[in-house]
């Protein structure tokens, strides 16, 4: 008696095999049994709806991106907030001029 741990690259592999596997497998004339370790999403089975969430996901990670670009330039433009408001002087000159 053994066990033995088989993983698949995709989700559809393994349910395939399992399903293959309805009647035993016989390695030198013994039966073999497998029983699922993990849970099977079945929705990756669906290929319009696999693709529909890929496709959201890169849409997720572009809109991500385009926050981070943007707390980056707001972080830039705190750090040099000194140097582009006007100077309390010249404010104040132009305030007594006016």
């Amino acid at each position: 008696m053994g066990y033995a741990f088989v993983t698949f690259s995709h989700a559809d592999e393994a349910k395939l095999c399992t399903m293959m596997a309805a009647s035993n497998f016989y390695i030198n004339m013994t039966a073999i049994d497998i029983l699922p370790k993990g849970n099977l999403d079945h929705s990756e089975l669906d290929k319009s709806y696999f693709m529909k969430k890929l496709q959201n996901e890169s849409e997720l990670t572009e809109q991500r991106q385009e926050l981070r670009d943007a707390k980056a330039k707001l972080r830039g433009f705190e750090q040099n907030m000194d140097n582009e408001l006007p100077d309390l002087k010249k404010l104040k000159e132009f305030r007594s001029i006016a």
